[in-house]
């Protein structure tokens, strides 16, 4: 009888271990389902900030879309994506924003679970000038447009009097800083529109050099070295038809242009005299010039020019990601400049340089804000800002778009 209720006992315990591992099993496989399902939503996220950046009109493929990695035949999840307009932000009232939704499951499809993220999404070029880095600002310069820095410096130049026009700084634009500002109390120192205002920190939008060399061998311009531009640039001169050029190194060019291309460098791209649209051109055509290392203006230009374009110096290898005229101080004339410019002014390591933008070789400098490159952009495969101000995690059955 002992023998009988010691092997019912036995039995008991064995069920409630096989239960008990049955149930620690199968939480842990619930928990590995959740986990696969918030990868998926996450990767959706990224592959809408990737295509955004890309292209600021982008809408995402219908239905579900599956993950897989290294060539796997099976998949590792799935994610559905949707975008839609949001209201603007009190903080940031004159930039667009988009919702983006993520819908993700496991490959089981047993567990969904779902991230909601608000992008400010934007074209570079709504900012006359843009940097990671700091701005100088010195006497003798008149910016007619938005400027976003680091630490914006306004250094005015003491030696001269009150009564001399070079003496003073003008901005008729907005002035946003992520960090600092100063000098910007000084009586020499005008702002026609706001005073200097605080801005979140954004991406760089950078140049992604393996998206415009495919460009260029497949209908534009591919250039293994060097290529210097001819002076009258057009698409049938440059030799390109989907108006991309892309150069593997530095690119030299000055002349006038009578149709909206994009240059873009693996190296430098040196302005070697005047860079001006076509008077006769209506509406204007635009320029993009996108540096993966540093905008140069060499010792060797003229004394006085005028450059129409919108600048990208991306800072790789050694470089900083600057516009920078090269020679002595106040050596030149003036610089007339109409467009826009964004300049990373970092190295890798964080290092920045005195400026993003030095030009300071001239002793005059006009900048002027070309506005047709935000309003009306012709400049071909222009790359945007798309930045996740925030993100949480949301029902699945949570109305969209959020109210």
């Amino acid at each position: 009888m002992a023998g009988v209720f010691i092997a019912l006992l036995i039995g008991i315990l064995l069920s409630a271990a096989y239960f008990t591992t049955d149930v620690h099993i199968q939480s842990s496989m619930e928990r590995e389902s959740a986990q696969q399902a918030f990868y998926a939503a996450e990767t959706g996220l990224e592959m809408a900030v990737f295509e955004l950046r890309r292209n600021n009109k982008w809408t995402p493929p219908a239905g579900q879309v599956t993950i897989t990695h290294g060539g796997a035949a099976a998949s590792t999840g799935f994610y559905t994506l949707r975008v839609a307009p949001a209201p603007a932000m009190p903080a940031f009232p004159t930039f667009p924003s988009v919702w983006v939704r993520s819908d993700g499951q496991d490959p089981n499809k047993e567990i969904t679970r779902t991230i909601l993220a608000r992008l400010l999404l934007f074209n570079p070029a709504d900012f006359f000038v843009s940097s990671l880095a700091d701005f100088r600002l010195g006497s003798g310069s008149w910016y007619h447009g938005d400027l976003l820095g680091r630490d914006i410096y306004f250094e005015v130049n003491d030696s001269l009097p009150d009564t001399d026009p070079d003496k003073k700084i003008v901005v008729d634009g907005n002035v946003y800083y992520f960090r600092n500002v100063y000098g910007d109390g000084d009586p020499n120192v005008q702002f026609l529109k706001d005073t200097p205002q605080p801005f979140a920190s954004i991406t760089f939008p950078g140049i992604d050099a393996s998206r415009y060399r495919d460009l260029a061998q497949s209908g534009g311009l591919y250039v293994v070295g060097d290529y210097n531009a001819p002076l009258n640039i057009t698409r049938a001169s440059v030799g390109t038809g989907n108006g991309v050029v892309f150069a593997e190194g530095n690119i030299h060019i000055s002349g006038q242009y009578d149709e909206s291309l994009l240059f873009v460098a693996g190296g430098d791209i040196y302005l070697t005299g005047d860079l001006i649209a076509s008077p006769l051109m209506v509406p204007k055509p635009q320029l993009g010039l996108f540096a993966k290392q540093d905008v140069i203006i060499p010792s060797a230009s003229p004394s006085s020019m005028t450059v129409e374009a919108f600048v990208v110096a991306d800072g790789g290898g050694a470089s900083y990601g600057q516009l920078d005229a090269q020679g002595t101080k106040y050596s030149k004339d003036t610089f007339n400049f109409n467009g826009a410019m964004s300049l990373r002014g970092l190295q890798d390591d964080g290092s920045v340089p005195r400026t993003a933008v030095d030009l300071n070789v001239y002793q005059n400098r006009n900048y002027q804000y070309n506005p047709q490159l935000t309003a009306a952009c012709t400049i071909p495969f222009i790359s945007f800002v798309a930045n996740v101000i925030n993100w949480e995690e949301i029902n699945p059955n949570d109305v969209w778009p959020p109210p």
